[in-house]
């Protein structure tokens, strides 16, 4: 009688669906099984032992009531119900599609590649549920199921669960595929997850990255943008606590730009032309409103959206299509650490002047940066000690601003001028095989000696002169490189800043050491922040800028 309700899912039941998949690819209990799937997801919708859902009747006439087939009323069912499907479905549909073999090919290869990621060349050979004879009659099936696992995910709260959901969408990806409106809200899940849960971080990113892979265009424009503005969305502020998370999104970002150059040169253009525009509105705004445009350009998002662009141009520096935007970056910096030329703003300016450093290095190209960072030095307040001892150590690379009384104490001091000293030698350490080396550090030579001179705090004076014998003894070596090989000037001109060092061994030189850092600061970083869990996304393949 059809008035008694749908069936109470049993164990038995389970077991003799999966059996008759496996055995000859049942469609029939392929259905049952997705039937159920779909009474596990929406299990909190049901009001009554019939299983039909308490929706008004607005809602009714919308179509979002309905009515089930199945009823699951044992926590056990439920668990074994989850758990096969969770664990076998993409097999299950494999199987009944005739596509086991090519399913086991994917699954081999996902085994073998430690989570599965190189895309690219797995793109080549996706599994592809639309060339099966019987793809037709399994196609409202697979909807069905990509229905129920979506809005099953988008109201999921427990991170261990949906760390396996994420990682179940992936693996339904080729049966999801045909259907755009379920991977858009897909994509949707995957981003609140990158941003809102960092347990789950690893594998939203794994899923954003196969959609964007497996999805035609212009679906991975999608994927770009809504990544990107997750990442500047969760960079409002920054701390010691929450700062190896937003490194971490970063490098996400520059992995999953890469998969296409000339989609990431388009949405680099617009989102570094946007930084331009507020910092045109800061250089141009008024005395009423220009508080409010000196926070913009101030803020963490908008120093971390520069940081970005930096690590991307400096992870694919060999990239024409990306060869563009060194210039326009390089001139919003720039004009970004000058106009914010206070004591106050020291971190954010030596923040910046490392992302600097990072594009130089990579991108081979000459960034006047010494004038900016020798600036700092030549300010009076790093000449006497403090009485003010100050609280404690302080971290530049977790501040951007600094208050009144920081900026009297010597912890300060201190903090100003370790890192400013470490930037001067990171940023001559950038072209220390450059044949222009003797001539180009001859201005900031001369600020280091005043400085030394002027000075009463003994460190300051010692590390400064040691800085100064570390500049001048790699401009001799590269004088003598130059004698001896007859090097011109000219080669920087030939679009080789560092044109010596193919000439030579490169541990020669005394600031090679410099050199080496100036290359690898992201690296250190993701050395740090990618340990324990994180690691798992070097497993997923990309490059580390």
């Amino acid at each position: 009688d059809g008035k008694e309700g749908p069936k109470v899912l049993t164990l038995q039941l389970l077991s003799k669906w999966t059996a008759a998949i496996v055995e000859t690819g049942s469609f029939n209990s392929l259905r049952d099984l997705v039937r159920a799937f779909e009474s596990a997801c929406h299990i909190d919708d049901l009001d009554d032992t019939r299983g039909k859902d308490a929706v008004s009747k607005k809602k009714k006439k919308k179509g979002e009531g309905r009515t089930f087939k199945y009823r699951i009323v044992s926590g056990e069912v439920f668990e074994r119900l989850m758990r096969t499907c969770v664990t076998k479905a993409h097999l299950f549909f494999a199987r009944a599609l005739g596509l086991e073999a090519e399913a086991a090919a994917t699954e081999g290869k996902r085994k073998r590649k430690g989570g599965g990621n190189n895309e690219e060349e797995a793109g080549k050979k996706a599994l592809n549920p639309q060339t099966s004879k019987r793809w037709k009659k399994m196609s409202p099936l697979a909807k069905s199921y990509a229905k129920a696992l979506v809005a099953l995910l988008e109201g999921m709260t427990d991170p261990s669960m949906l760390h396996l959901l994420l990682s179940h969408a992936s693996r339904m990806l080729p049966y999801m595929r045909p259907f755009p409106k379920m991977c858009r809200k897909l994509l949707k899940v995957a981003l609140r997850s990158f941003g809102a849960q960092e347990e789950n971080r690893v594998q939203a990113f794994l899923l954003i990255r196969s959609l964007a892979v497996a999805m035609p265009y212009p679906f991975i424009e999608s994927c770009f943008k809504g990544l990107y503005l997750t990442f500047i969305r969760h960079c409002k502020f920054s701390n010691a606590n929450v700062a190896d998370g937003q490194a971490f999104m970063a490098q996400c970002v520059v992995e999953l730009f890469g998969l296409d150059l000339n989609v990431a040169y388009e949405h680099a253009f617009v989102y570094i032309r946007q930084l331009a525009i507020q910092l045109r509105s800061a250089l141009s705004a008024t005395k009423d409103k220009s508080q409010d445009a000196h926070q913009v350009i101030s803020s963490w998002q908008y120093v971390s959206a520069i940081k970005l662009w930096s690590r991307m141009l400096a992870t694919y520096p060999g990239a024409q299509q990306l060869q563009p935007l060194v210039y326009p970056l390089v001139q919003v910096t720039l004009g970004t650490v000058t106009h914010l030329n206070a004591p106050k703003y020291y971190p954010l300016r030596l923040q910046l002047s490392r992302a600097l450093i990072r594009v130089a290095r990579h991108a081979d190209v000459y960034v006047p940066l010494a004038p900016v960072l020798l600036d700092i030095l030549g300010k009076k307040d790093l000449h006497k000690t403090s009485v003010i001892a100050g609280s404690g150590p302080m971290n530049f690379d977790h501040t951007l601003k600094l208050s009144k009384t920081v900026l009297s104490t010597r912890m300060y001091q201190e903090a100003a001028f370790d890192n400013t000293l470490k930037s001067v030698l990171l940023f001559f350490g950038a072209y220390c095989f450059s044949p222009s080396f003797p001539e180009l550090i001859v201005p900031a030579v001369s600020q280091l000696k005043s400085f030394a001179k002027a000075t009463q705090v003994a460190r300051f004076r010692r590390q400064v002169k040691d800085a100064v014998e570390k500049l001048e003894r790699n401009a001799a070596f590269i004088n003598k490189v130059r004698n001896h090989s007859g090097a011109k000037l000219e080669g920087a001109a030939e679009g080789n800043v560092n044109s010596l060092v193919t000439k030579i061994t490169p541990n020669q030189s005394p600031m090679f050491a410099l050199y080496e850092q100036s290359a690898g600061q992201a690296a250190e970083e993701l050395a740090d922040l990618l340990k324990g869990r994180n690691a798992k996304v070097v497993a997923a393949g990309g490059r580390q800028g």
